[in-house]
């Protein structure tokens, strides 16, 4: 059997209900350990799994620790058998990983047909501006909109150096 992208190898029913699915994805909550797929940017001996993946090799590859604060099932079409999961998670978390490990633990398989990233390093879809949008503005408009660069730095803890580190800091030694 070909296992190549998009092939079927395997059909399977699924007979669970909508609280089995809850229940699956609630087991993703919190600090788990997650296996990167061999699509992503990840290095494996120098090389991207996803070159990899091209060429049709698979390797063995590390769980890492990831968190998922939060994960909801906010919208299900039983008929369908579709669903849109709100997932609030870390950095560096694969989002089509947790769906095939939710379709997994259900016993049948799970793919993800659309992502939409709602926040990314304390921005979110409010923050953002299409360049339609921002063409057909008058510039003092446009102006109100760009956000400060300190922005860019909010997720992270403030520190405060002493004279030598700072003179450390500033050559890049620290």
């Amino acid at each position: 059997v070909s296992r190549g992208l998009g092939d079927v190898y395997k059909r399977q029913k699924f007979t669970g209900n909508l609280s089995d699915i809850e229940k699956a994805c609630e087991s993703f909550s919190g600090d788990i350990m997650q296996i990167p797929p061999m699509y992503s940017a990840v290095k494996i001996n120098g090389k991207r799994l996803y070159d990899l993946a091209r060429q049709g090799v698979e390797v063995e590859r590390a769980a890492r620790p990831v968190t998922v604060y939060s994960i909801e099932l906010s919208d299900y079409d039983e008929e369908k058998r579709t669903g849109t999961l709100d997932i609030y998670c870390s950095k560096g978390t694969y989002i089509r990983t947790i769906i095939s490990d939710i379709g997994k633990k259900l016993g049948t398989g799970a793919i993800m047909t659309s992502l939409c990233r709602t926040m990314a390093a304390g921005f979110t879809l409010s923050d953002c501006h299409d360049i339609e949008t921002l063409r057909n503005m008058p510039p003092e408009d446009t102006a109100r909109l760009v956000l400060p660069t300190e922005r860019v730095f909010s997720c992270y803890d403030e520190i405060t150096l002493d004279g030598t580190q700072k003179k450390l800091f500033m050559n890049g030694m620290i």
